[in-house]
């Protein structure tokens, strides 16, 4: 019988990557003379578009068994 204890713990973040939006922007120079741009707007790849990330974090636990000290 294993002595190992396994726990989990779920918690749910914010995405780092779009900043809990969904989406990322990307400003596009349309125009070079008139400094014009167009923002584009993409789905986060990081948090598929959610804004949130499910966090699973898993903890182990065993004995501890002390070798001998050769001395």
């Amino acid at each position: 019988m294993s002595k190992t204890k396994t726990s989990y713990e779920y918690s749910i973040e914010i995405c780092s990557t779009c900043d809990g939006k969904g989406f990322t922007t990307k400003n596009v120079l349309t125009d070079y003379h008139r400094r014009e741009y167009d923002t584009e707007f993409h789905k986060c790849v990081g948090c598929d578009g959610s804004g949130r990330l499910e966090c699973k974090i898993t903890t182990e636990k065993w004995p501890h068994v002390p070798r001998e000290v050769a001395t």
